[in-house]
């Protein structure tokens, strides 16, 4: 897959596999460039278990993606 995070969001590249409830990317204050990290939300279950599937390992803009599910937070 060749996408590119032109918008910020990721929409380019997640929003084929369903309905994007919301997309942040991460930028530093100063720079405006990508640290590295964001978070996408769908409106399903199912939506996200696709693009766990497809995204998981794909390169953006020269950056390997980690796709992974929101972990819980502990009581810490």
């Amino acid at each position: 897959m060749g996408c590119t995070d032109e918008g910020g969001h990721g929409e380019q590249c997640f929003s084929p596999f369903g309905t994007m409830v919301s997309g942040t990317v991460f930028k530093d204050k100063m720079t405006q460039q990508s640290k590295g990290f964001g978070f996408v939300s769908y409106d399903n279950a199912m939506s996200a278990q696709s693009a766990i599937a497809a995204m998981n390992g794909m390169q953006i803009d020269g950056r390997r993606l980690k796709v992974e599910l929101k972990k819980a937070k502990g009581p810490y």
